[in-house]
């Protein structure tokens, strides 16, 4: 803790708007003390965004308790609110439906500016991967649905990429390596976000649930034959899935997922490629130690700056809070990384028992003051994370839509159906240059300033367990967050 903490200002406002995702925040904190007391095992990583875009559209299509239980955990008193904030979700891409346009379906990235990631594999470490969040709903029709069963349980489990290890990640689009030097007008980050409907041709989707997705969400609905062509339709969506994510996300879907049970899925994709606006010099990065939550240190490579101007700091009661800006292109859009430090070695679980009391805590307009630091010191990470979303959302109280009460009615015709199955995968990278980060998560369903002091300059030197979020600040919207455990 700070000796001589600035008083932080909390704009209130934002706080009355449609834009909260307390929910996806307390997912969030909820599973990094999970992660915590198995050990540190993980680090996470999830997309509050992409979560709250797919159960907004799933609240539109549902009725009764499950409606009103929808509605509390997302808090918003109408789907008239959930419709305006995916509005404002959708509002904060830079493109759209031509990122899909823009690719051959015979070889996804023949148009693009972005090379595979094979053909990544060969770049330099310091170039970026860019950053897909996926959303998946496949529904179920089913009386016999106790009898199918998915063969790709999942489990919380996260692929770690040593910092040191020689980077896969993608190129910006820049030539030149300079920041913000994207291909096109915009100069800001690279953020695309799609929605997709495959539906059986035997249970047409609702005229409302269609005209919400197509109006709200720029959806379009396939008609498809899940009875006689459900492997044809995996691969479909597979196809969709990885042009969305530029080729980072393959065969999301496994055999066998998509059956003749299956009647309907729904899909969104969120992508983000973000340059630093003010980019690490590779040059000062070095191997350092990082202090594990078990008393351990590890060797990690960490981003090194000197900075000679003032940086988005504050000292607040038991952290340190660090606000990294992306280069903002020419619209009002402003996105930021946002660095929890705990001001003990051992104090993220504090931290977050202490953010999860009050999740609007995590979602405040931190007025933080300019300050000149001496040093900022952030491990590089890169760490994909996957869990049993529906698990997760029980275990919090969400729970009508996963049981078969006939209230996510209007949704497709002549059929009742319930969620049976939900998965949610993330990525992230952060390197001197920026930040590219990914989710994916699957549902089943069946049928059924004054002039202080003068102190000495302080330092930003994250060598222990932080938590950290990507937000929008004009809008509020949260698109990931997550901890770092062990940036091995």
């Amino acid at each position: 803790m700070g000796s001589n903490p600035i008083p932080m200002e909390i704009d209130t406002t934002s706080m009355e708007q449609s834009n909260r995702m307390e929910f996806g925040m307390r997912m969030a904190g909820h599973l990094i003390l999970k992660e915590i007391k198995n050990g540190c095992k993980s680090n996470l990583v999830l997309s509050p965004l992409s979560l709250h875009a797919m159960l907004n559209l799933v609240a539109s299509g549902s009725t009764g308790r499950t409606l009103q239980q929808l509605l509390s955990f997302l808090e918003s008193e109408s789907i008239g609110d959930l419709n305006s904030q995916s509005s404002q979700m959708m509002a904060l891409a830079t493109t759209g439906q031509e990122f899909l346009e823009s690719e051959n379906a015979s070889d996804l990235n023949s148009q693009s500016s972005q090379p595979t990631r094979e053909e990544a594999s060969s770049r330099s470490s310091n170039q970026l991967r860019h950053d897909p969040s996926v959303f998946w709903f496949p529904f179920h029709h089913s009386p016999t649905l106790s009898s199918v069963e998915f063969d790709n349980p999942i489990k919380g489990k996260s692929s770690l990429f040593s910092s040191t290890h020689e980077s896969t990640s993608f190129p910006f689009s820049s030539a030149n390596g300079n920041a913000g030097s994207f291909t096109g007008s915009n100069q800001g980050p690279i953020i695309s976000f799609v929605n997709g409907i495959w539906v059986d041709h035997r249970y047409p989707l609702k005229h409302s649930f269609k005209q919400v997705a197509e109006d709200i969400y720029k959806a379009k609905a396939e008609n498809v034959d899940f009875l006689t062509q459900a492997e044809e339709v995996r691969k479909e969506v597979n196809l969709w899935v990885k042009k969305a994510s530029k080729g980072l996300i393959n065969d999301l879907l496994p055999a066998g997922f998509i059956d003749t049970t299956t009647i309907l899925v729904l899909a969104n994709a969120l992508y983000f490629e973000g340059k630093w606006l003010h980019p690490f010099d590779s040059s000062n990065s070095k191997i350092e130690d990082f202090h594990l939550l078990n008393g351990r240190t590890v060797n990690v490579l960490f981003m090194i700056s000197y900075p000679s101007k003032p940086q988005f700091y504050g000292s607040f009661e038991g952290f340190k809070l660090l606000k990294l800006p992306y280069n903002s292109g020419q619209d009002s859009k402003q996105f930021s990384m946002y660095i929890f430090l705990p001001d003990k070695k051992d104090g993220l679980q504090e931290l977050i028992q202490h953010f999860t009391s009050d999740p609007r805590l995590l979602h405040q307009n931190w007025e933080l003051q300019q300050v000149k630091l001496s040093k900022i010191y952030i491990p590089k990470f890169k760490f994909s994370y996957e869990i049993d979303a529906k698990k997760i959302m029980r275990e919090l109280g969400l729970t009508m839509i996963f049981e078969k009460n006939r209230e996510l009615t209007e949704i497709v015709d002549g059929s009742d159906i319930c969620v049976t199955d939900a998965i949610h995968k993330s990525f992230i990278e952060v390197n001197e240059e920026g930040t590219v980060a990914t989710a994916t998560t699957v549902f089943a369903c069946a049928e059924c300033c004054f002039l202080a002091p003068e102190f000495p300059p302080p330092s930003f030197v994250a060598d222990y367990p932080f938590m950290f979020m990507i937000k929008e600040e004009v809008s509020q919207i949260v698109l990931f967050t997550g901890a770092v455990l062990n940036p091995l």
